[in-house]
């Protein structure tokens, strides 16, 4: 077989107008369904964080104007190390928001896969580009419980 048999037609198009980065949905507040939490230690190994995945429940319409169909995944990590810069009462605050807005009013945070499966309104805010990530991305502000 010749290395030109058998190309999907995605391969022949011209690439030159497709943007490499992921449509951004609006600042705003979005419905959306809590996939997934676990505890892991951060990208340095100098401490953990809870990983949270979300799922949006609605159609959304991006910045530049591209439609989002429902089911666009965004992500969040709360650091859950102390630091100077991230003290303890910092972090159970957030945790506590995160907890109250699925519904979980009291008790420990842990087992992390209570929180699955649960349905929040999230506040989306822009993040800023750093020399690590230099591209603008979706950053998750804070969470509610879900608007009916």
């Amino acid at each position: 077989m010749t290395e030109n048999e058998n190309i999907d037609p995605i391969l022949s198009q011209d690439m030159s107008d497709v943007s490499a980065n992921d449509p951004l949905l609006p600042k705003g507040q979005y419905r959306m369904e809590v996939m997934k939490v676990e505890q892991k230690q951060n990208s340095k190994q100098t401490g953990n964080v809870i990983s949270i995945q979300l799922k949006t429940l609605d159609p959304a319409t991006a910045v530049g104007g591209q439609p989002i169909p429902a089911g666009r995944y965004v992500f969040d990590t709360i650091g859950i190390t102390p630091s100077e810069r991230n003290t303890k009462d910092m972090i159970q605050r957030r945790l506590k928001k995160f907890q109250v807005a699925c519904g979980v009013n009291s008790g420990a945070f842990h087992p992390v896969s209570q929180y699955e499966h649960k349905f929040v309104t999230v506040t989306l805010g822009m993040k800023k580009p750093t020399p690590d990530y230099p591209d603008e991305a979706n950053q998750v502000k804070g969470y509610d419980v879900v608007a009916n």
